[in-house]
């Protein structure tokens, strides 16, 4: 995934020169068939109770929360265009910085209904996925973790394989976009994730080996305007090689999705916007511990769901509103299966109400504060809070400036 590491400074000069060359900060560059853009954002995290996304949040707060993207696109004829984008990121102990690509593809459309891209694409998930590193499109500093958990960004952010896609037009019934693929999803050693689950596993040297993924997405748009719907199911798996620090012994955890669905709904009427999603997965891990299968195919059934409004308040200010809700196994609601390991229950949910707040300086720069009120620990690392140190209730506060060319 990492194409080469290079310090955050260094990134940010970079950018930033870029910047300083186009002839306005907004307009990027545009030469015929040429296009080049980019973003730099900066954030600050600080909660009370626990850590979430980086460590010491819950102390002063982190600043280790930036991103900074450069994206390019050619225009070969009509029907055919090459694109992508580099991304620079840090979120605690995970991106450092480094630079990867995000999406490199390219993108051939042979009818409205049918057209392909071929390399490394968006993964479609739910309504925002393709456009999670996209600030302009959301009043959030973060997409809702109950959907778009950040742990899991580098896995199903992109994938290197082939997608078809296509519109179906009616004029009485409306608009089904769909979106079929296959690929090899990213894989990160650094990511939350394994480190959540070297945490977890008590092992060293995690190695992530990601599978084949597919899935279908589809949005329907009926001719009420304002209207969307979207359903997307996708089945991946992934293994995790590691040394077992008890054992010494090479061992291996491995990770189904079968599936991961998602449903979503949107209605946007004049200067609202209403939007909910709900997200279930089945989910089979295994482990083997040298040459000892500890478990098999054991099942676990995660489910969340958000439901949220936004208002344009005026053409630069936007207020929303969201109630996320999250369990690690629908079938546990209540803690039960914490308590009988003499772990507290309030590690079965994650359950939120966010207040987002953002305000757009000029139409190249913006700035967001998000705030949450939090019941549960379901969502919190393991890798960034100790264990018996949690707090069932506590709260979050996220800043986020970002600035486009």
């Amino acid at each position: 995934m990492t194409v080469f590491s290079i310090r955050n400074t260094i990134s940010t000069i970079l950018i930033s020169g870029c910047a300083l060359f186009f002839s306005s900060p907004a307009s990027g560059y545009d030469a015929g068939p040429i296009k080049l853009h980019g973003f730099l954002s900066q954030g600050y995290i600080l909660t009370d109770g626990n850590n979430v996304h980086a460590k010491y949040t819950r102390d002063d707060g982190s600043f280790a929360f930036n991103e900074i993207g450069l994206n390019a696109s050619y225009q070969l004829k009509d029907s055919i265009v090459f694109n992508g984008q580099l991304i620079s990121r840090d979120l605690g102990d995970e991106g450092n910085n480094n630079i990867y690509i995000d999406y490199l593809q390219a993108d051939i459309q042979f009818t409205d209904w049918f057209g392909t891209r071929l390399g490394r694409f968006k993964v479609p998930l739910g309504f925002y996925n393709q456009t999670r590193d996209i600030d302009l499109a959301r009043p959030t500093v973060f997409l809702p973790q109950t959907i778009y958990i950040e742990a899991y960004r580098p896995f199903v952010a992109s994938a290197t394989g082939g997608l078809i896609y296509g519109n179906i037009h009616h004029d009485t019934f409306g608009d089904l976009d769909y979106e079929l693929f296959y690929g090899i999803p990213g894989e990160d050693n650094d990511s939350c994730l394994v480190q959540s689950l070297e945490d977890m596993l008590q092992g060293t040297n995690m190695d992530m080996n990601a599978d084949d993924a597919y899935g279908i997405s589809l949005q329907y748009t009926p001719s009420l305007n304002g209207l969307r719907l979207g359903a997307t199911v996708i089945s991946g798996n992934a293994d995790f090689n590691y040394t077992d620090l008890k054992t010494g012994y090479a061992s291996t955890t491995s990770g189904y999705l079968n599936p991961l669905t998602v449903f979503s709904i949107e209605y946007a009427i004049e200067d609202f916007t209403f939007v909910s999603e709900y997200m279930y997965c089945r989910q089979y891990t295994s482990w083997n511990i040298g040459p000892i299968s500890l478990m098999e195919d054991k099942l676990s059934e995660p489910e969340g769901f958000y439901i949220g409004g936004s208002y344009r308040v005026t053409d630069q200010f936007e207020a929303a509103l969201y109630w996320e809700n999250y369990y690690g196994d629908k079938n546990n609601k209540h803690g039960s299966t914490q308590q009988a390991r003499g772990q507290d229950k309030y590690q079965a949910w994650h359950k939120a109400w966010k207040l987002a707040l953002r305000y757009d300086i000029t139409d190249w720069w913006l700035i967001k504060a998000e705030g949450q009120i939090i019941n549960g620990t379901a969502l919190t690392s393991p890798h960034y809070n100790d264990p018996g140190t949690q707090k069932q209730y506590w709260n979050s506060l996220s800043l986020k400036t970002t600035f486009y060319f």
